[in-house]
Formats: C-alpha cells, structure tokens, sequence
C-alpha cells in the first residue's frame, strides 16, 4: 500500500490524532485511551492528510479504505511481548 500513498500525513497529524483519540475516549467514558479510540478515529483525521498517487485511484482505493486498512494491518503493541512476562 506504500505504493499509492504519494505524499503522507505530517507529524501534526499524530498530534491530531492523538488529541481526537483522547476525545474519543472521554466521550465513551474512559479514563485513557486505548487502541480501539485510534482505530475509530483514524480514517477521519488521516484520511484528509494524505495525498494518494492516482494508482491507488485506478485499483479502487480511496483515502479512508486505504487508512482503514492500514490500521487493520498494525500491532496493538506493536512489539512482541517477552515470554516471561505473559500469563
């Protein structure tokens, strides 16, 4: 997906997409946020920050399937976690 992605989101856009996962959670009555807020809001505040290549029109894609997706495909840890330390 790399390929159709001609020009990506800034670094304000983890600011913003830290401060709308953060609202998200306070509206669902959350003390913290967790990686269900930044799934939800991620199409919403990337999908206007990035700039596909006309590819990524041609095969189907557009801007919030191709940030969806992206999310799908990340670890919510984002590291394995060491066998001692699991239950």
């Amino acid at each position: 997906m790399k390929q159709f992605v001609r020009f990506g989101a800034s670094p304000r856009a983890a600011i913003a997409l830290a401060n709308t996962s953060r609202a998200a959670a306070l509206i669902a009555g959350k003390p913290n946020v967790g990686f269900d807020e930044v799934k939800f809001v991620a199409p919403s505040v990337l999908s206007h920050r990035i700039i596909l290549d006309y590819s990524a029109r041609m095969d189907g894609w557009d801007n919030q399937s191709l940030v969806r997706e992206l999310v799908a495909t990340l670890s919510e840890v984002g590291r394995e976690i060491p066998a001692d330390v699991r239950v």
